[in-house]
């Protein structure tokens, strides 16, 4: 994913929401110039997860909770971070892509496909989006057909 590339580029109408959640995180390190209303998203996610290498875990959590915010449109970035990032960062952009759910199983699925190193990791994922979606009804009524009063 090339930086330069336009399709990395976010469109203005969103860009200063974005840049402003972004800016929260790491905007007293100088990574975001609020007056410049085009940047590449790609970018701040590598930034983001730079931060999250060496932070304690309250920024960790407050980075991976803006990421998720900003929604899918980082999926393609936290998946090219995983192929290379280590560590926290690389646990952080696998929980984000967890906590968005079920519409990025299709995005894992097409890069898996794509790219048979990813494919463990894409597969790992799947797994634990689809454990997390057991409903909490099916979940009690399991746990009550064991219980007895006494």
């Amino acid at each position: 994913m090339n930086a330069l590339d336009p399709k990395n580029i976010i469109a203005t109408s969103e860009t200063k929401e974005i840049a402003s959640k972004i800016s929260n995180i790491i905007g007293n390190l100088e990574f975001v110039d609020e007056n410049n209303t085009e940047f590449s998203l790609s970018k701040y996610i590598g930034y983001l997860l730079k931060a999250a290498e060496n932070c304690d875990a309250a920024l960790r959590a407050e980075i991976e909770n803006n990421i998720v915010k900003l929604g899918i449109k980082t999926v393609p970035y936290l998946i090219n971070s995983l192929m290379t990032v280590k560590g926290a960062a690389r646990g952080l952009a696998a929980m984000a892509i967890i906590r968005m759910g079920g519409s990025t199983i299709e995005i894992l699925k097409n890069t898996a496909s794509k790219t048979p190193d990813f494919a463990w990791m894409a597969e790992y994922i799947i797994n634990e989006i689809v454990g997390t979606q057991i409903p909490v009804v099916a979940y009690n009524e399991e746990q009550q057909n064991g219980l007895i009063a006494v």
